[in-house]
C-alpha cells in the first residue's frame, strides 16, 4: 500500500475552516488517452480516457476544501 499524497492528509486533518464564500471550478485531463481513443489502446489501462476534477475552493484564500473526481454527469 502506497503513502497517501500530503494534499489528502492535509485535506482530512483541516478542521474549523471558516469559509465566507466559495468558489466552485473545473478541470478535465486525460488519463493514458483522450476518452475517443481508449477503444484503440492496445492494452488499455484501467481508468483510461477523460477525468473530471470539481474543486471548491475557499474564495480568499484560495485553499482547495472539497473535491471529487469522476465524468462529465
Amino acid at each position: 500500500m502506497s503513502p497517501e499524497p500530503m494534499a489528502i492528509t492535509l485535506m482530512k486533518r483541516t478542521k474549523g475552516l471558516m469559509v465566507e464564500t466559495i468558489q466552485a471550478d473545473e478541470l478535465y485531463s486525460f488519463v493514458g488517452a483522450k476518452q475517443v481513443n481508449v477503444d484503440r489502446m492496445t492494452v488499455p489501462v484501467e481508468g483510461a480516457g477523460t477525468v473530471w476534477g470539481y474543486l471548491a475552493v475557499c474564495a480568499k484564500s484560495k485553499l482547495i476544501f472539497n473535491y471529487h473526481l469522476g465524468d462529465r454527469s
